[in-house]
């Protein structure tokens, strides 16, 4: 492996430590850029990986001092995969050298509640994907395909990619599934307890999961995602029903195993800020 991965993999261990470091780490999330700095037109950046790869390398090489990356590929066909949601891409839904969109809608009924109490979430969320969201799976095949390429073409060039996967809350599947405003006024408002029951069976199946995905692939690190989940967006009372709990028992999967929690915190987050002295300090 190139020495420069493991100097920079170094640096970030000790930056996130506490440890004196020779420089502050930059670990770039830059899908759209990378494909909009090397000419790349959106359409053929989302579809054909090896060119995607490409780009992504050579774009990184023209920042030229960061360490890191979050993405060695990208796809948005896993958006409905974290949000119950279809998206548009360019090239098909949207012109040719646009950036996709979230398409979100009320995908998820209330009937669905009642599937996932009855047959769990894995049932529903498998089926969901293929038969709700255009079978989503299949669109998702070749971009898995190439991902062990893309891992070793980085490697090879000495860039470590610290985000692997990303851990989804249940508040961010239903938000997304339910539409925004649906899932405040007439989910986590009018049926509370109902929600309890539907997040801990959710949280059954995602834990699960990520183990699994953690111990076969042993990733530097995981991205846990806060997009509608900011402090300001709920009550505190809310905040601490249906939020922190889920958000800590990632962090304690992730810490279980040595890998890196990356927190992705959208919108405001200062009220809440002294809860994360709840975790272990320096991981």
């Amino acid at each position: 492996m190139n020495p420069l991965y493991d100097e920079r993999l170094a640096r970030i261990r000790k930056a996130i430590a506490l440890e004196p470091v020779d420089k502050i780490p930059v670990a770039p999330c830059a899908n759209a850029y990378f494909a909009r700095s090397q000419g790349v037109p959106m359409k053929d950046y989302i579809r054909n990986y090896e060119l995607a790869c490409t780009t992504n390398l050579q774009a990184f090489a023209e920042m030229g001092s960061c360490d890191a990356t979050q993405n060695v590929i990208f796809s948005p066909w896993l958006l409905p995969t974290q949000w119950l949601s279809k998206v548009a891409t360019p090239g098909a839904e949207l012109p040719d050298d646009v950036l996709w969109q979230v398409m979100e809608t009320q995908t998820l009924q209330p009937a669905d509640y009642q599937d996932i109490l009855k047959n769990g979430f894995e049932s529903f969320y498998n089926r969901f994907l293929v038969e709700r969201l255009d079978n989503n799976p299949a669109k998702l095949a070749p971009f898995f395909s190439y991902m062990p390429e893309a891992y070793r073409r980085f490697n090879e060039a000495g860039i470590p990619c610290i985000c692997d996967f990303l851990m989804i809350t249940p508040f961010e599947f239903f938000c997304g599934g339910r539409s925004l405003e649906v899932f405040f006024t007439e989910d986590l408002y009018d049926e509370p307890e109902m929600m309890d029951e539907i997040f801990a069976l959710t949280m059954e199946y995602t834990l699960k999961t990520y183990r699994g995905m953690i111990e076969a692939t042993r990733p530097v690190g995981v991205w846990i995602g806060g997009w509608r989940t900011a402090p300001d967006m709920l009550s505190p009372e809310m905040w601490n029903r249906f939020v922190w709990p889920y958000f800590k028992a990632y962090v304690d999967l992730c810490i279980e195993y040595d890998v890196i929690p990356i927190f992705h915190l959208d919108s405001n987050w200062t009220s809440q800020l002294e809860r994360f002295r709840e975790m272990p300090a320096k991981k």
